[in-house]
């Protein structure tokens, strides 16, 4: 048995050998070595009960990389599936709603118009009529309605019936969206769809910011929240390629691609009947520590302890059991509490306003007015960038922190619009002649993947992962709320006026993106204090700290360059 294996280390590093590097290694070691058939929650509850010293998340020392990689994947394998069963049907259908329509563009617009044959081919005057471009832009924004609606209801739902059961619900929301995109013959069915769609992906990108906050340790919460946007981008990235025209983005073919909910929504349901619920929810809402303590062993692994999780859960219990019979307007009324709801706005307007999905609807556009004729192919690169930028954020958010990552994000995407700016004015004052100039084209590529690059790697991934550091249990709901609320919003407003801001003010339409970006960077230089590797009862305990400090209603506080102690 685990604990009989254990027990045979009398001097163990956490005993006598604290500071002896070769007895914590070897100590390690038989951690790794465990079988997981011999590792149970009941077995490990007994070894903890019984007194013997269980190892925390400390690593082995490996003689080589690999065997270290290979050593975690077997120690975090419980938190690796976990992480991605709840991303495939959440981020991931909403990254899929992104992308969904960008090459279809044609196809779709040719399909529901009376008196036109359906075509694939890409025309930068395509959307020049109203009732199109009316049209068109409608199916694209209004996720954002369905979105709206679900952020309202997700997080109070999942707080009474768990995240797990509100994670295997919502997949019958995306099937159901699905089924009505794609047997759609109008836009009026389309927008019905695009609304179901938009519900189930307000309810996953709530549902699963909530559960990743709540079940990574401390030392990898960061990592596991950015990897919300790595399925975004994924899924972005596998919308938009299915939708080309070599592959399913065809007349016969294009109900496939948006049918594409049904799939994921399927592959979630099977994996979710093997999530466990998240470990918080069932230690502070549902007051049940045994089950908590046994969602935590699947999630560690064989043989670590967790019994600084419980004691971190217990803490943050007792601030849940001050707040919780308290309302959303109440809470928003806390001059305790009112400041984080204001910093959670601010980021998630960062994360819309920025120009992004502006970007991912209208790709296609952006490169036909920009002199490309291959548009479908090279629709294809934000896609691709967005994955790479976000992997590098997720490896990287828990060493630089979220603080840091939004900066270099902001600041990245004030210069790439300016590029963008950069490469249209050129394309239009000097080559209105011989549009697609190759340095002009080049200049207006680079501006459009940089705005992508500067969005995966801060504004795209750290919001999400904010609000559930930025509140206690008791208020994690309504923080989500509002999070949820301006994020779609901003969204629609982004999708609905996109192209009336670029014909308009053409070619300078992205200086506006760029402005508002130089203002958030300047929001989150004064008012996003740094929370890497800190628990949420020294965040949460810092935060009312500050408010009874200051004067006033505590609205805006600047503690942007404050440190958060402990940890």
């Amino acid at each position: 048995m685990a604990g009989d294996s254990l027990a045979e280390q009398p001097s163990s590093g956490l005993e006598n050998g604290a500071n002896d590097p070769a007895s914590h290694g070897a100590e390690s070691e038989l951690v790794y070595k465990l079988d997981p058939s011999e590792t149970s929650p009941e077995s490990a509850k007994k070894d903890v009960d019984a007194g013997v010293a269980c190892v925390g998340n400390s690593k082995p020392q490996q003689s080589s990389r690999l065997r270290g990689f290979v050593a975690d994947l077997r120690l975090h394998r419980g938190l690796i599936f976990a992480t991605i069963a709840a991303c495939i049907g959440s981020s991931g259908q909403f990254g899929y709603a992104i992308g969904m329509l960008n090459n279809l563009r044609p196809v779709i617009i040719s399909e529901f118009q009376d008196n036109t044959t359906c075509s694939v081919d890409f025309d930068a005057n395509e959307l020049s009529t109203k009732s199109s471009k009316v049209n068109f832009e409608l199916s694209t924004a209004m996720i954002c309605v369905g979105g709206l609606v679900s952020s309202l209801l997700a997080g109070p739902f999942a707080d009474k019936f768990g995240r797990r059961t509100t994670l295997l619900l919502n997949n019958i929301v995306a099937i159901i969206s699905g089924f009505i995109m794609a047997f759609a013959q109008s836009f009026p069915t389309l927008i019905v769809g695009r609304v179901f769609q938009g519900f189930a992906s307000g309810t996953g990108l709530v549902v699963v910011a909530t559960y990743l906050g709540e079940i990574g340790p401390t030392s990898l919460r960061g990592t596991v929240g950015a990897a919300s946007q790595t399925a975004i981008s994924i899924c972005i990235f596998l919308a938009t390629m299915l939708g080309i025209p070599n592959l399913l983005g065809t007349c016969s073919l294009w109900s496939v691609v948006v049918g594409g909910p049904i799939l994921l929504a399927l592959i979630q349901l099977a994996m979710v009947r093997l999530l466990p619920e998240s470990p918080k929810f069932l230690y502070i809402s549902r007051h049940q520590p045994d089950a908590a303590r046994d969602a935590l062993v699947r999630l560690r692994g064989p043989g670590v302890c967790v019994e600084q999780d419980l004691e971190e859960m217990e803490a943050e219990k007792a601030t849940h059991a001050r707040l919780e019979k308290s309302s959303f307007w109440q809470d928003v009324r806390d001059r305790r509490l009112r400041f984080r709801f204001m910093l959670t706005a601010i980021l998630h307007a960062s994360q819309q306003l920025s120009g992004i999905n502006g970007v991912f609807f209208y790709s296609s556009a952006i490169y036909s007015s920009a002199g490309f004729t291959n548009i479908a192919a090279i629709a294809l690169l934000p896609a691709f960038v967005n994955i790479i930028t976000t992997f590098v954020s997720f490896k990287i958010v828990d060493k630089l922190g979220r603080r840091k990552l939004m900066l270099l994000g902001l600041a990245g995407l004030v210069l790439s619009h300016l590029v963008l700016t950069a490469g249209f004015s050129f394309n239009k004052h000097f080559f209105e002649d011989k549009k697609g100039a190759n340095w002009t084209a080049a200049l207006t590529v680079t501006g459009s993947l940089a705005v992508v690059a500067s969005f995966s790697l801060g504004p795209g991934p750290i919001p999400w992962l904010i609000v559930s550091e930025l509140f206690p249990q008791s208020s994690r709901a309504k923080g989500f709320i509002v999070a949820g609320v301006v994020n779609w919003v901003t969204n629609y407003l982004v999708g609905q006026f996109f192209l009336d801001i670029l014909l308009q003010l053409d070619p300078y339409g992205f200086l506006v993106f760029a402005g508002i970006a130089l203002l958030l960077l300047i929001a989150i230089f004064f008012f996003q204090p740094e929370t890497k590797g800190k628990r949420i009862e020294e965040i949460d305990a810092f935060f009312r700290q500050k408010a009874d400090e200051a004067s006033g209603p505590a609205l805006f506080l600047p503690v942007g360059r404050d440190v958060i102690t402990g940890g």
